[in-house]
């Protein structure tokens, strides 16, 4: 008997999308990039090293992962997509800078709750700016 895999829909963005850090969901932002079909000026050889110790090349990644790792290894893409280095302070890594809920809901912002394809429930909020977050 052969086992049929059922796929559900996904949500994607259509609306306007501007970037002017008038938003802090950065999955949106990397999403917009991706159906824009922005490319890159140049890669750091940072990231190239870390994709090189596991066997893959940036061209084998969809646009969207791309930017994905470009984020993860402390870079972030400008408007005219320019790579930037992030520092972080304290020497925080980027998966660190993400607030808790419990952190999330101490600021002037609203956490929405989205449930998710497997059931779980995902906290979003695309209107809070990075100053109602940690000004």
């Amino acid at each position: 008997m052969q086992l049929r895999r059922e796929l559900e829909g996904s949500w994607a963005p259509t609306r306007a999308f501007s970037f002017d850090g008038s938003t802090s969901d950065l999955a949106l932002q990397l999403y917009a990039r991706f159906k824009a079909g922005d490319t890159l000026s140049s890669i750091p050889d940072t990231v190239t090293s870390q994709l090189s110790d596991a066997n893959v090349a940036l061209d084998d990644l969809d646009g969207f992962a791309q930017r994905a790792v470009v984020w993860d290894s402390g870079f972030a893409l400008t408007p005219t997509n320019d790579v930037k280095q992030i520092w972080m302070l304290d020497g925080r890594s980027m998966a660190k800078i993400a607030l808790t809920l419990d952190e999330y809901e101490a600021t002037t912002c609203t956490a929405f709750d989205c449930a998710q394809p497997d059931g779980t429930t995902a906290h979003n909020n695309n209107v809070c700016t990075g100053t109602q977050q940690f000004g």
